[in-house]
């Protein structure tokens, strides 16, 4: 279960963090529920997230100071088993928080071994739709990020938007107006 959930988190958290990226073949996708104007930026990452089963459908971000909130946010869409891992998370968000302290435990790498990952989890609900909330920070508290994950199913599987963000009640807010385009 532990190579599934790690390919769940590489996918999503991938997605979140490789915002940087720039130089891509692939024509960026809108993602539907967001602000219009301002310093919103879809990111030309949808063709490099895919991990089997998991695929990107958009994605974007705000990171200009006079964004509100400061996140990136993307939609993608789970079929098969990958959609069953990614539901079996949703339902029970308390697995994310098992494998980030294991990962932590079976991390020997002496320049990360004082460095632990502090992870909380709470069941999310918005729109009629399921989810949960994740702060994760290192132990004294500093580094810290907000994620929100909300998800529906769909004829064509399993599709969630994911938030990841400097500000909890930001990374919320934002995860409701995208959550509503999910259906």
């Amino acid at each position: 279960m532990g190579i599934r959930l790690c390919s769940f988190r590489v996918a999503v958290l991938g997605a979140a963090l490789t915002a940087a990226l720039a130089g891509c073949v692939y024509f960026p996708e809108p993602v539907q529920g967001l602000p219009g104007g301002g310093g919103w930026v879809a990111l030309p990452l949808r063709g490099w997230i895919a991990e089997s089963g998991v695929k990107a459908e958009g994605i974007a971000g705000c990171f200009a100071a006079d964004c509100a909130p400061r996140v990136g946010v993307g939609i993608f869409r789970a079929v098969g088993e990958q959609a069953r891992i990614v539901a079996a998370v949703l339902r029970e968000p308390e697995r994310l928080v098992r494998f980030i302290e294991g990962r932590d435990r079976a991390d020997t790498a002496p320049q990360r071994k004082g460095v632990r990952t502090v992870a909380t989890v709470e069941k999310l609900r918005a729109a009629g739709l399921s989810g949960f909330a994740a702060t994760l920070s290192r132990e004294d508290g500093t580094r810290m990020a907000h994620a929100a994950v909300l998800a529906a199913e769909t004829r064509e599987g399993l599709r969630f938007a994911l938030v990841v963000g400097e500000s909890r009640e930001g990374v919320r807010m934002m995860a409701r107006e995208v959550a509503g385009k999910l259906r």
